[in-house]
């Protein structure tokens, strides 16, 4: 039985394709999710065992990881991450798991100055502590950011409006469909507990080049716009929500893309994990067509 978490969405949409590439393979699932939604029939319809879970309650972690022998570990860009996986490394560990697939981030590190960041790293340490078999993936910047926080004004305007300077800065992408490829490969791989992989597409592109690759697939001209951060911010006011911790690392993020170098590196892990080639930002961008296209 394998236990995948943020099973409705997540950073990155990751769980909900892992749930189905995992079922689609003969594999027992069961999804965690947060609460009861519509997106739950669809993970039952799939044929996934879906349990409700709370990330910060022994109790409830207990209950979803009995009988799990392998796990997918993916906390959402929010405040408790550390919290959050010590109890999800002790509620393991009673539960006798042997392999943990965690996803991480590929700026995680010590004295970051986004504190997602630096959760993310004290929490790979915090997992390898616990002997638990874990595998890190330290995902690039998700395609589905753009999806998120920008799908609207390609729709609307045909602008993909971010705050990344003059768009040239080159930085290590990654599709959640390809983070999802990778994640079942390092679940039943041979690895070394501790190994960790950066994820990413097969080259690092700015985002005037992922404007680009979604005009070219929805047949109509994309360009890249920069507003200005505090512009930004109040066009996706209303999903950042309260979340403090998120808004501090999008305005990393912007300061970090308009500083002339590339961010990340690109790595074959997509490969080497699940033995194909990136989907990459062309399928990303047929995915989510509809999307991107204007509404009648």
């Amino acid at each position: 039985m394998v236990l995948v978490t943020a099973a409705a969405g997540g950073h990155g949409s990751v769980g909900p394709q892992l749930v189905h590439e995992l079922v689609a393979g003969g594999h027992q699932v069961r999804a965690m999710v947060r609460k009861e939604d519509a997106r739950c029939a669809a993970l039952r319809s799939a044929g996934a065992e879906v349990v409700v879970g709370d990330f910060l309650s022994l109790a409830s972690m207990r209950n979803v990881l009995s009988g799990i022998e392998s796990a997918f570990f993916c906390y959402p860009l929010t405040a408790g991450l550390v919290q959050a996986t010590t109890i999800f490394c002790a509620a393991a560990k009673d539960a006798g798991v042997v392999r943990v697939v965690n996803a991480s981030l590929m700026l995680a590190g010590p004295d970051h100055p986004s504190p997602i960041c630096t959760e993310h790293w004290l929490s790979e340490r915090i997992l390898d502590w616990a002997d638990l078999g874990v595998v890190h993936l330290r995902g690039g910047f998700f395609y589905e950011n753009v999806l998120r926080f920008a799908a609207a004004g390609i729709a609307k305007d045909n602008r993909l409006y971010f705050p990344f300077a003059d768009g040239e800065v080159r930085a290590a992408w990654v599709s959640g469909r390809d983070m999802a490829a990778a994640a079942r490969g390092a679940l039943f791989g041979e690895f070394k507990p501790g190994t960790t992989f950066n994820v990413t597409d097969v080259e690092p592109l700015s985002i005037k080049e992922v404007a680009l690759a979604i005009g070219k697939n929805v047949q109509r001209p994309v360009a890249y716009e920069a507003v200005k951060f505090p512009d930004f911010v109040a066009r996706i006011d209303a999903q950042l929500g309260d979340n403090s911790y998120l808004r501090r690392h999008i305005a990393v993020l912007a300061a970090a893309m308009g500083s002339g170098r590339v961010i990340g590196k690109a790595s074959d892990a997509v490969y080497q994990l699940s033995g194909r080639q990136p989907a990459g930002i062309a399928q990303f961008a047929t995915d989510y067509r509809e999307v991107f296209s204007p509404s009648e």
